[in-house]
Order: structure tokens, then C-alpha cells, then sequence
């Protein structure tokens, strides 16, 4: 679970980062966007992984992530974190269906010491492309400064 926060909070920082810079913040306020950035990622993808439909994990994972920027200042609309879910489901999706499932017995993700076997690196994928989707998405579709 550590390195799917992991992945997440990776994502969500650089995400931030690249907004932040793009808006012009610079130093302090900078590394702010970017801590901002993946607590919101290291959370939502935790929440997003205790669903077992990745559709619902994904929604999940970026309203949750919505909220986080919320509370942090970040402005964001009930628009937006419907749009968010929506697009968390669809890449969350999309993900799941382009790694095939593979060899290995299942995991237990909170539980299981195999971190490094092949369902667990199967994990790691399907996040890591949920993550880049919605990244990219996001900084096309949030361009511009609030």
C-alpha cells in the first residue's frame, strides 16, 4: 500500500509542481503546490485502493483528492470534483483493462508481505497509468491560473 501512496502522492506532486510553475510560483509557495499536491495524490490514491471496482476506486481516488486541494486552499467547485470522479472512473477503468491480471495468487493489498510479486507489480501498473491519464488530462484541461 506505501508504494501505491507512493505512486500517488509522485503524481500529485509533480501535477502541482508543473501548475504552480506554469502560474508562477516560485520558491516557498512553489514547494508548497507540490507538498499540496501529493498529499492530495498519496491520499486519494489510498482511498481509491480500498475499492475492489476500479471504476468506483478511480471516482473515489480524485474526488478525495478534490476535497484534500479544497481544504489546502486550492479552489475547486462541486463541478469540479464531479468531473474528477467521472474522469478518475473512466481512467481507473481503463487502466484495469489494459493489464492483464497474470500469473501469481492474489493479494490481500493491505496485508500482504509480497510486495515485489507479480500481482502486486500489476498494482503498481494499472495506478501508475491511472495516474499519468488523469495528470496529463489535468494539465490540459486546468490550464490557466485561479
Amino acid at each position: 500500500m506505501c508504494i501505491i501512496a507512493g505512486i500517488g502522492a509522485i503524481a500529485g506532486g509533480i501535477e502541482a509542481g508543473i501548475h504552480g510553475a506554469e502560474c508562477g510560483d516560485s520558491g516557498w509557495k512553489l514547494v508548497g503546490d507540490i507538498g499540496r499536491g501529493a498529499l492530495s495524490g498519496g491520499v486519494g490514491a489510498l482511498v481509491g485502493a480500498a475499492f475492489e471496482n476500479p471504476m468506483v476506486g478511480g471516482a473515489a481516488a480524485n474526488a478525495t483528492s478534490d476535497l484534500i486541494n479544497g481544504a489546502f486552499g486550492e479552489p475547486t467547485s462541486p463541478t469540479d470534483v464531479l468531473i474528477d470522479a467521472g474522469q478518475g472512473a473512466l481512467f481507473g477503468g481503463m487502466a484495469h483493462g489494459l493489464i492483464p491480471e497474470g500469473p501469481g495468487r492474489p493479494i490481500n493489498k493491505w496485508e500482504s508481505p509480497r510486495t515485489w510479486g507479480p500481482k502486486a507489480m500489476n498494482e503498481y501498473r494499472k495506478e501508475g497509468i491511472s495516474d499519468d491519464l488523469n495528470t496529463a488530462t489535468n494539465l490540459a484541461r486546468k490550464c490557466g491560473c485561479d
